[in-house]
């Protein structure tokens, strides 16, 4: 090879968050499109909040603090979302969502 050859990047492009598969099987990271997010402090636990959780986690087919396999949706656990006076605090996409009809309706629509 000359000198002046440009070598190969081994690194990905700074702006491809795209999931892909190389030639060489490596994996590069992806952004979820959705982020869905559930209180884990013992307030919001009491009502109810670890049965929420594992509906979510039935329903999305993954743990809390996992990603969905096509790297969608991400189910994060968190100590505290702020919303203490609404417990079972949950947000999709930062947007709070109130009442566990309402957020396993929401989670639904995700999936569709």
């Amino acid at each position: 090879m000359d000198s002046q050859d440009p070598q190969p990047s081994a690194t990905p492009r700074p702006n491809d968050d795209t999931d892909t598969q190389a030639d060489t099987g490596r994996r590069e990271w992806r952004l979820p499109d959705h982020h869905i997010r559930i209180c884990r402090l013992d307030s919001c636990q009491a009502d109810d909040g670890r049965e929420l959780a594992q509906a979510l986690e039935e329903r999305l087919g993954i743990k809390l603090d996992e990603r969905t396999p096509d790297g969608a949706i991400s189910l994060e656990s968190l100590e505290c979302i702020g919303l203490c006076d609404i417990r079972q605090s949950v947000t999709i996409d930062d947007e709070p969502v109130i009442g566990r009809d309402k957020v396993l309706r929401a989670v639904d629509d995700l999936l569709r």
